[in-house]
């Protein structure tokens, strides 16, 4: 008898990500939200909308796929605020050379934030490399 074995890995992550655009939430305004915007970012589909919650989010974010960042209200708070994690900003490198400290990182074109208050750094790196591509 003939054995074949199927590798599980691929089936894996189509369940793991969400493969339509949807909206999702980070914080603890909404029930069953991400706890942390990176953690919505790496799972949900490009074209999704992830509404954050009010609050302070000590964290590095890379905007990797096109998406929306939206800060929403909630009780009588309404600004979501991205602030440094107290290890730092991780480096990046950008197209031109050298590197870069970004609060939040985008190196993809349709990316929207609103609502949203970035205490640090914001940089364009696909946008950068567009204007000024390397040689």
């Amino acid at each position: 008898m003939r054995r074949f074995d199927f590798p599980l890995f691929p089936l894996a992550l189509l369940v793991a990500q969400p493969l339509v655009a949807a909206t999702y939430h980070v914080g603890t305004c909404k029930s069953g939200a991400y706890s942390i915007i990176s953690a919505a970012m790496a799972t949900v589909a490009a074209g999704s909308t992830i509404n954050v919650c009010p609050r302070t989010y000590a964290e590095q974010v890379v905007m990797s796929k096109g998406l929306t960042l939206k800060g929403i209200s909630y009780s009588n708070s309404s600004q979501a605020v991205i602030a440094a994690p107290s290890r730092g900003l991780a480096m990046s490198s950008i197209s031109l050379g050298g590197t870069v400290a970004a609060q939040v990182e985008v190196t993809v074109g349709s990316v929207n934030i609103t609502n949203s208050k970035v205490l640090g750094p914001l940089i364009a790196v696909n946008l950068i490399s567009q204007l000024y591509p390397a040689s």
